[in-house]
C-alpha cells in the first residue's frame, strides 16, 4: 500500500511508486525471474490452462470455423470451472490429452505423431518458421515437480487419448505443434486435434501411488519369503545329505 511512509513522491494528490530504470536486457531478465517465481508459487500450474486455448478475438479464432471454435471455448470454460471448484485438482506439466480424433488413431500412430511433433517443433524453431519456447520456459524446466515416468506413456479412454513425456519442455513443444493442425494425422482432414495439458486429481493420484506401493511391498515380501524358503530347503537338503553320509559310514563300520 502506498502512503507517505512508503514513498515521498506525490503528483496531483496521488502517491507515486518510482523504480530505478534498467537496460532492456536486464528488464527482460527481471521479467523472466518474476514469471518463474510466480509459476513456482502456483503449485497447481493453473497458468497452463491457457496453453492450446483459442479465443474468438485471436487470429486463430477468426480463421477456424464456428463449430471448432465452440468446442475449444467450451473446453476452456469447463476446465477453468473445474479448477475453481476443486482445490485438489491441478494441471500436469508432462501429460497431454488429445481429443477430437477419429477411432482409427491407435496408440502406435499417436506415439509416432507425438514424437514427430516434438521434432517438428524444434526444427521449425531452429529455421525461424515458428516462435521458439520462451527463455523462462527453458529455465522453468528444472523446477518441474510433477511425477515423471521413464519413457513416454500412452493411455486411451472413450473420449480422448493421453500422452505423457519425461520433459515439460517437450510436452509443451508437442502441444504447440500438434494442436489445431489438421495435417498431423493423414486420415483426419475434416477434424482438428484439440491438445491440452491434463487436469489431475491429487487424491486419486495418491490412492494410486498407495496401491502401487502396497503391491510392491507384497511382491517384495513374497520374494523375501520365497528366498527364505529356498534357503531353508537348501539347509534341509544339506543336513539330509550329511545325515545320509554319516549313516553310510556307520553301516560300513558295523559290517567290519
Amino acid at each position: 500500500m502506498l502512503n507517505d511512509a512508503t514513498t515521498p513522491f506525490i503528483l496531483d494528490g496521488r502517491f507515486l511508486k518510482v523504480n530505478i530504470a534498467v537496460r532492456r536486457g536486464e528488464a527482460e531478465q527481471l521479467i523472466d525471474i518474476t514469471i518463474i517465481r510466480k509459476r513456482r508459487e502456483d503449485t497447481r500450474n493453473k497458468y497452463l490452462i491457457r496453453e492450446g486455448a483459442i479465443f474468438p478475438d485471436s487470429d486463430l479464432g477468426k480463421q477456424i470455423n464456428q463449430s471448432e471454435l465452440s468446442k475449444r471455448i467450451t473446453s476452456y470454460t469447463s476446465r477453468k470451472q473445474m479448477l475453481a471448484k476443486n482445490p485438489n485438482l491441478f494441471i500436469s506439466k508432462t501429460r497431454l490429452s488429445i481429443r477430437n480424433l477419429i477411432s482409427s488413431i491407435d496408440d502406435k500412430i499417436l506415439k509416432q505423431k507425438a514424437g514427430e511433433s516434438v521434432i517438428g517443433f524444434w526444427k521449425d524453431a531452429q529455421n525461424n518458421k515458428r516462435k521458439a519456447l520462451e527463455d523462462y520456459v527453458i529455465k522453468e524446466e528444472k523446477y518441474t515437480k510433477d511425477r515423471i515416468d521413464n519413457g513416454t506413456k500412452f493411455g486411451r479412454s472413450k473420449c480422448c487419448d493421453f500422452v505423457e513425456f519425461e520433459s515439460y519442455v517437450d510436452t509443451l513443444a508437442c502441444l504447440r505443434y500438434m494442436n489445431n493442425d489438421n495435417k498431423i494425422f493423414d486420415s483426419m482432414s475434416k477434424r482438428i486435434p484439440i491438445v491440452e495439458f491434463t487436469i489431475e486429481n491429487r487424491i486419486f493420484l495418491k490412492h494410486r501411488e498407495d496401491r502401487i506401493n502396497r503391491k510392491h511391498k507384497i511382491e517384495q515380501l513374497a520374494k523375501a519369503n520365497n528366498e527364505e524358503e529356498n534357503t531353508v530347503n537348501l539347509l534341509n537338503q544339506k543336513r539330509f545329505n550329511e545325515s545320509s553320509s554319516l549313516l553310510k559310514d556307520k553301516v560300513y563300520i558295523n559290517q567290519y
